[in-house]
């Protein structure tokens, strides 16, 4: 646990990636290109199928998959915002917010996603409210989830340490040429490691 004790904010940043969820979700019939207007069912099927890109923990997907796909799925100005709360055994609550634009995202996602081992999630969808014309929605989500993360413990190892991490996220999803796209979105998250 000495290393969480000097964490980086590039690993911070890596963690606090995954507290934005359920934005990169693989479903067939939302990454189809076919998609004229939002329903609860596209939404619920483009927010809750992630299981495939979610395996990039473990490297199922190339880079080169991931950055296509994230590129498809968020809109070219999207923004990401995250308020971040962490629970590190021995040491004080600490707190940071995250704003990231697209690129800096994918980025992100790329890096982060070889770098959490076991993940899984959870997630609920609480609340789906699409416009009259059914172009924008948005939709608010809980989401637990786990994995170990390799932790600095000096300059030549490494510790995986377990997390759990608990969040409450509002969306803003629009369709731009016939698929779903991510515009916004706005997260708290509280984030607890494991002795």
């Amino acid at each position: 646990m000495h290393g969480l004790k000097h964490h980086s904010f590039k690993y911070l940043t890596l963690l606090a990636i995954f507290s934005i969820p359920a934005l990169v979700p693989f479903s067939a019939h939302a990454a189809s290109g076919n998609v004229k207007k939002l329903d609860k069912k596209n939404i619920t099927e483009f927010i809750m199928d992630t299981k495939a890109m979610t395996k990039t923990a473990s490297g199922t997907l190339s880079e080169g998959k991931i950055t296509s796909y994230l590129n498809k799925h968020l809109s070219d100005d999207a923004t990401f915002v995250t308020k971040i709360i962490f629970n590190i055994p021995n040491m004080p609550q600490q707190e940071m917010v995250l704003n990231l634009e697209k690129k800096d995202f994918i980025d992100t996602a790329k890096e982060g996603a070889q770098n959490i081992k076991g993940y899984d999630n959870i997630t609920t969808i609480t609340d789906i409210d699409i416009s009259f014309w059914g172009k924008s929605a948005i939709v608010k989500t809980e989401n637990i989830e786990t994995g170990f993360m390799p932790v600095p413990t000096d300059p030549n190892n490494r510790e995986d340490v377990a997390m759990e991490s608990r969040s409450s996220c509002a969306q803003t999803l629009g369709v731009d040429k016939g698929v779903i796209q991510v515009i916004t979105a706005v997260c708290q998250t509280e984030i607890t490691f494991q002795e």
